[in-house]
């Protein structure tokens, strides 16, 4: 597994976004409208799903209704469109290339509609709902109601990691840490400033975690480049620039996961991977109730809490006040837990 000092960020900026947040309904399908209700006739249809925008974690929630519709329906021709040109590496497509129910993917600029009995776009499916005072919806649920699934078989997204990345994994692991501590993997930042858990904070965490846990070790990803030093703490290893891939080999390896509502914690989701995810704006619930073995942490005694995407007027003290000894004993139960199920 590599180590980089420098490097560009590997997440996409969710900035592009911005120009949906905005976007209503009105095209909105009816029930009877829905994809899959349309598709019962037609078993043999060439579809297509659109996703033009978002980013890691969305890719991951729309995969349980993509799934589904395979599923019901096996003898489609599923097409999947996502973008393909403003990700480094890109990111969406490797995400998914090797999921069986997607038939071809493509880059969404270049998609003939009239080449699909069916072409649907997801892209501002979820923003509509997604505001102060609605209820809390997660885009797993959004995206399969939209195509036409009140219920889905699975609603833990799919992502499958091959077993030369495990053991690349595995090997990273074995010439970095020992084996008489656990290993807490961290994500260190999203692309948004309202999500990120600033710095000093994750240093309170860690030293909170040393504390409790002498043999502790941590492995932080920090494609953000939001510091260069980590390797001048005790048993601490960063990975500052992997690829998205390598990232999920090593999430798949470690005994829990810490992070911010951003891609790599949907991964840890898609992994059944134990976790503790701190969030600020937006609800736990809207998206980590499908994963089991996710703990979120958030500041509820705000009366700003759960703004969303709305501009902050509180210089983000969501995030900025979460202290690191709160998460670390939430994380400390959890770990701990974990290990024991291990014995």
């Amino acid at each position: 597994m590599r180590r980089h000092r420098k490097g560009k960020k590997v997440l996409s900026p969710a900035s592009i976004l911005r120009n949906f947040r905005e976007t209503s309904l009105t095209s909105s399908l009816n029930s009877s409208q829905r994809l899959y209700q349309s598709l019962k006739s037609e078993p043999n249809a060439k579809v297509c799903v659109l996703r033009r925008v978002g980013g890691i974690g969305d890719v991951l929630m729309m995969t349980p209704a993509l799934k589904e519709l395979k599923a019901r329906l096996p003898e489609i021709e599923l097409t999947v469109g996502i973008d393909r040109h403003s990700t480094r590496g890109d990111v969406y497509y490797e995400l998914l290339k090797n999921a069986p129910f997607i038939d071809e993917l493509v880059d969404a600029r270049y998609i003939n509609r009239k080449k699909f009995s069916q072409c649907v776009d997801i892209s501002a499916v979820c923003i509509p709902f997604e505001k102060k005072g609605f209820p809390s919806r997660n885009r797993i649920d959004l995206f399969s109601n939209y195509l036409g699934f009140q219920k889905v078989e699975d609603k833990v997204p799919f992502y499958n990691r091959t077993q030369e990345e495990i053991d690349i994994a595995k090997s990273f692991y074995q010439k970095n840490f020992n084996e008489f501590g656990p290993v807490i993997a961290i994500h260190t930042a999203s692309n948004e400033k309202k999500r990120c858990w600033p710095l000093n904070q994750i240093l309170s965490f860690i030293a909170y975690m040393k504390q409790e846990i002498p043999t502790i070790q941590f492995l932080m990803l920090d494609q953000n480049m939001i510091c260069k030093e980590w390797s001048a703490l005790k048993n601490v290893v960063p990975v500052y620039n992997s690829k998205i891939r390598e990232m999920a080999a090593l999430i798949g390896e470690c005994d829990i996961f810490i992070g911010p509502d951003s891609g790599p914690m949907h991964l840890a989701g898609a992994l059944k991977k134990k976790s503790v995810v701190v969030f600020g704006s937006v609800p736990p619930e809207a998206r980590i109730n499908h994963y089991a073995l996710h703990r979120g942490v958030r500041m509820d005694e705000l009366k700003c809490i759960g703004c969303w995407y709305s501009k902050c007027h509180y210089n983000y003290k969501c995030m900025t006040d979460l202290a690191g000894a709160r998460v670390g004993k939430i994380a400390k139960e959890h770990l701990l837990g974990s290990l024991n199920e291990k014995k």
